[in-house]
């Protein structure tokens, strides 16, 4: 769940909130307006694809596709070109499509059916507060360190929190039902 935490908090502040900033000094608006469109494909894409996919570990493939969240983000910090920035966020956007039917189907899966609305419930709380979290502290930080810099920083924690959870042998060899 703090993996989640803390991905939210990247993904809201450096993507939501400083993306359009670099992106009005790099690629203009529409080409923002194109990366934002490209994530929303991948999630698309692969959250419809999910429903004919099947995975004997499912939590561990879908954390391991949330990895690729880091990847748009980390380009925003290494000022990518426009085309690399859609590359990268369609694939963030596929990972997601991937990891949050994979989450949620693995809770319903392991959690008991009497502790699962506290477990869901929880989960949302520490997920979520990351969102207006990343969105309070991102200029500020910038502001500080600079915007690409930040961007880039927040990247590698966004692999870091989204690898972490991959360590723990529970996390991996947690069998779909």
């Amino acid at each position: 769940m703090l993996s989640l935490c803390v991905t939210n908090c990247v993904r809201s502040g450096v993507f939501g909130v400083l993306g359009p900033e670099i992106a009005t000094h790099s690629i203009g608006a529409s080409g923002w307006g194109a990366v934002v469109s490209a994530r929303a494909v991948g999630v698309l894409a692969l959250s419809v694809l999910m429903y004919r996919l099947a995975f004997t570990r499912l939590l561990g493939t879908g954390q391991a596709f949330l990895l690729l969240g880091s990847l748009p983000v980390i380009a925003l910090g290494l000022h990518s070109p426009e085309w690399l920035l859609i590359l990268t966020a369609a694939a963030a956007g596929a990972g997601s499509g991937v990891f949050g039917p994979a989450w949620e189907t693995s809770l319903q899966q392991h959690v008991p059916n009497k502790t699962l609305s506290r477990i869901s419930s929880h989960d949302d709380l520490v997920s979520f507060v990351g969102v207006p979290l990343g969105q309070a502290v991102i200029g500020p930080l910038a502001i500080a360190f600079g915007d690409t810099r930040v961007a880039f920083t927040g990247g590698l924690i966004f692999l870091a929190a989204a690898f972490l959870p991959l360590l723990a042998p529970s996390v991996r060899q947690l069998r779909s039902e």
